[in-house]
């Protein structure tokens, strides 16, 4: 399947320059590039690192009572290339092949319409140590003006995400959420646009070798604007049982499933 920009190398094994450095470390492969390339090579990894970070933030406008709470796994589907080996870039368009990271979260409901909620990874891959912890704070619109029955519900959510590679890069992103649901029984689709902020920091030692070897240290940070836009919907064939599928569509996209414990 040939992919235009729908490549969302997921901060993983897309990080690459060619196909016999799959096994190498993300770490190891920054030295690699020295210091000329590393904006160039890692950018679109950061762009990637901002949108994956509001991926499964919310699956609902719906804030939970006092007595409330979600608990479940949630896993992200990232289409990943293994990049392009003629220009050694790491987002191309080449045949990709989905990826699951799976995620915990939780909500719980706190006083008139308040819920907080957080998110969090973590994995061992080839590419190094992948990590991710993120925390939400949302307010939902229907504690001010509600019809009961037609209105549907309203919520604004800010998020804070912290995604680590390795021991070289880290992205830090804020997000605000607005997101509106309509509950129909068994059903609840959603849908939920994201404006997201991140801030990606890189720091290695490297060493060239070439006509005259150079060893130099790295320290630089590079930023990421990003809008998110999700659909999605809830099924709850059993009391207490939630299973949620979401499609989330910007320069890179995401799907998520979910399967969650969640009570009033």
């Amino acid at each position: 399947m040939k992919m235009a920009r729908f490549v969302t190398a997921g901060l993983l094994s897309t990080l690459v320059l060619t196909p016999a450095r799959a096994a190498t470390s993300f770490d190891d492969m920054l030295k690699s590039v020295g210091n000329s390339r590393a904006k160039e090579y890692v950018q679109p990894l950061a762009d990637v690192a901002t949108l994956l970070a509001g991926g499964g933030a919310y699956h609902s406008a719906r804030s939970k009572g006092v007595a409330g709470f979600d608990l479940g796994v949630k896993l992200l589907l990232i289409p990943v290339s293994s990049g392009d080996p003629a220009t050694g870039t790491i987002l191309d368009q080449t045949d990709v092949s989905p990826i699951g990271l799976p995620m915990l979260v939780a909500n719980k409901g706190l006083i008139k319409g308040i819920q907080v909620g957080a998110r969090y990874m973590s994995l061992e891959l080839d590419v190094g140590q992948f990590s991710m912890l993120g925390a939400s704070l949302r307010f939902e619109l229907n504690e001010l003006f509600h019809v009961p029955l037609l209105m549907p519900r309203i919520g604004v959510q800010g998020d804070w995400n912290q995604l680590k590679i390795g021991e070289s890069l880290t992205n830090t992103t804020t997000g605000v959420d607005l997101i509106v649901s309509k509950s129909f029984i068994f059903l609840e689709p959603y849908a939920g646009i994201s404006l997201l902020k991140g801030s990606t920091d890189l720091e290695y030692t490297y060493t060239s070798d070439g006509e005259v070897t150079v060893t130099g240290h790295v320290n630089t940070s590079l930023d990421s604007d990003a809008t998110r836009l999700a659909a999605g919907v809830n099924i709850t064939p059993f009391p207490l049982l939630c299973i949620n599928a979401e499609y989330a569509l910007s320069d890179y996209s995401t799907m998520t499933v979910g399967v969650l414990l969640s009570l009033f």
